[in-house]
């Protein structure tokens, strides 16, 4: 498993994170009507990358957004094997399971950002750059569900049971939230690609949220 995130390291991304709110709000408010509509039209424009697909910039940002989500799933499917939380052997092989599917997702949607440079529509790079030069995941446009810096602290200091159902409660609203954002992908997007990977991924995701939802309703206070 990989290493754990510490309770300090988050408290350093909520500073690097207000930085870049800070920036946000400022471009915002430079916005007009117009500008508005210009960014809609923008991310509705189709592009054409070098090998001939077909991809526009909601289709960068979904990419962009769903590998920030699933790098923090990979982080809290990684606590439930840290031993002083004390998850209950069930919970393990579900996590690890998670996790190898997020990770494979990854790959997948990278290589797609990786074939689509250089960028489209408004200041929207689609290169593996602009998802590492994220400070912090829960700042990242159109991820949904994603855990707040607290909420992370806060599943890193609970034990036992306590631990499983907060873990079961997080990791639900998560991929709820990744569902929501593939409904929208299959919307706004224009690659066929990105479209069947969104629905793979769905699909996954509802199945894992059937396990997580019915574990939720039956697992004890000791978490055994």
């Amino acid at each position: 498993m990989g290493s754990t995130t510490h309770p300090s390291a988050w408290r350093g991304r909520i500073a690097r994170a207000a930085v870049g709110v800070l920036g946000a709000v400022v471009l915002l408010c430079g916005c007009t009507g117009d500008d508005e509509g210009g960014a809609n039209a923008s991310m509705a424009t189709e592009q054409t990358a070098a090998d001939g697909t077909v991809f526009n910039a909601a289709d960068v940002e979904f990419a962009r957004a769903m590998i920030a989500h699933h790098r923090q799933t990979v982080e809290i499917a990684d606590l439930a094997s840290v031993p002083g939380n004390e998850a209950s052997t069930w919970l393990v092989p579900l996590a690890d399971r998670i996790k190898a599917e997020q990770l494979a997702d990854i790959d997948r949607l990278q290589a797609l950002l990786d074939s689509w440079d250089p960028p489209v529509g408004s200041g929207a790079t689609a290169t593996s750059d602009d998802v590492d030069g994220v400070a912090d995941p829960t700042q990242t446009p159109g991820a949904l569900g994603m855990m707040s810096a607290d909420e992370m602290i806060e599943l890193t200091t609970t034990t036992g049971g306590d631990f499983d159902r907060l873990w079961l409660a997080m990791m639900i609203r998560h991929h709820e939230g990744a569902v929501a954002m593939c409904k929208q992908l299959l919307v706004d997007g224009r690659s066929a690609q990105l479209q069947s990977l969104a629905a793979t991924v769905s699909s996954a995701h509802q199945v894992q949220l059937s396990e997580m939802n019915a574990a939720l309703k039956v697992v004890s206070p000791t978490g055994r």
